[in-house]
């Protein structure tokens, strides 16, 4: 029902903004003669509804020339559809891409698409590789990890292992793992270290070397000296050695995306390696998403993110440089007011090694005037 109304909408819509005439000086404005048509009803999933304004205003169509058209704004609040304006461009923008807000809380950019990542499949043993045993204790201010490992296969293989620690609420507060060659027929011991001694209050471990492909294996986070702490380990699949890493963002009790950070590294193929990443928005965080990196074939955005920080609106951006070869790579920021005006611009930029990822950031000091920002990527040729 709602995709078919979403067409009707698109091809019948009347582009009401309420902007003044002014607003279209110098542009192809044309005069015509229309009448509102106050008989027409609306009826939407079988009962009629009425078409509102920004302000809650009832609005009414209006008919031309034998065409009904339908106010925009008033149908995408029917179909929960975004929609603004860009006065830049002048550009009606519906659906990913449009931008809401309002100058306390400043409208984040729309996310971008990160690479598609292979879904994880299932690290099933294939009983050649067995966890013999494993144990903890508290020692030297640290949760110390131990486990046997037995390769029963007449060939070599590499496997290892990864710890997870949670709190006594079930939630994992830090994982770390590590990996390593066993021989045919032997058995390696493997350990892990884990920091969070002090809010751990089980561990679970897990065989590692069954994964085809580059996967995030496990991730954990807690609060740490005022820092959200992110902890990850990814498994290199492959035969051949592939950089990866983990992008983190994290979202407020609303929703939106407030702080993104990355990082990458070099992983032996068949290997695991441990990545960590610190954000500074502890309090205002309410959940984490976490992804690995590594899958861009060229300069890809991963994460965007923005946040009110001491007066400033603080916009961040994770770039991976999907090419072999280091490039140059930056972010532009603009801050556009309600009325559609850029009122400050910034930029950052850096070499980006090949294949690695690099965290952007830049600070606008009119944060309390910006309702909107736009984020433009910048490459060296």
């Amino acid at each position: 029902m709602k995709k078919k109304w979403i067409t009707a909408a698109l091809c019948f819509a009347f582009m009401m903004f309420g902007m003044s005439i002014s607003a279209w000086a110098n542009t192809q404005l044309q005069e015509i003669k229309a009448y509102l048509n106050g008989e027409l009803k609306i009826r939407m999933d079988g009962q009629i509804v009425q078409l509102k304004d920004a302000n809650g205003k009832s609005v009414l169509p209006i008919s031309y020339q034998g065409t009904t058209y339908l106010p925009v704004r008033a149908v995408s609040q029917l179909l929960d559809v975004d929609v603004s304006y860009n006065a830049q461009r002048k550009e009606v923008v519906i659906g990913e891409g449009a931008q809401t807000g309002n100058p306390s809380t400043p409208a984040q950019p729309a996310q971008p698409t990160p690479p598609a990542q292979p879904q994880p499949s299932p690290a099933v043993p294939d009983d050649t590789v067995k966890l013999v045993s494993w144990s903890d204790k508290a020692e030297n201010g640290k949760l110390e990890v131990t486990a046997s490992v037995q390769n029963t296969a007449s060939s070599g293989k590499t496997v290892g292992i990864v710890a997870t620690g949670y709190d006594k609420n079930g939630k994992a507060v830090e994982t770390q793992g590590t990996s390593g060659f066993v021989v045919g027929g032997h058995v390696r011991n493997f350990n892990v270290s884990l920091n969070a001694v002090d809010v751990i209050d089980s561990v679970k471990v897990e065989l590692t070397g069954y994964r085809q492909q580059v996967e995030l294996i496990s991730y954990a986070d807690r609060l740490h000296q005022g820092k959200l702490e992110v902890t990850g380990v990814v498994e290199n699949g492959n035969e051949k050695g592939a950089t990866t890493g983990i992008v983190v963002t994290a979202y407020d009790k609303n929703g939106k995306a407030i702080e993104t950070k990355g990082t990458s590294g070099f992983v032996v193929g068949e290997h695991v390696r441990n990545f960590k990443v610190s954000l500074n928005a502890a309090s205002q965080i309410a959940r984490i998403e976490v992804k690995a990196t590594g899958f861009a074939d060229a300069v890809q955005v991963l994460s965007e993110a923005s946040r009110v920080d001491n007066g400033k609106l603080v916009v961040e951006a994770v770039l991976e440089n999907g090419y072999e070869k280091g490039k140059t790579l930056g972010i532009v920021v603009t801050g556009y007011d309600k009325n559609g005006k850029a009122v400050e611009t910034k930029g950052s930029s850096g070499f980006v090694v090949g294949e690695h990822v690099r965290n952007f950031s830049v600070s606008l000091s009119s944060a309390f005037n910006i309702d909107k920002v736009n984020i433009q990527i910048t490459e060296e040729d």
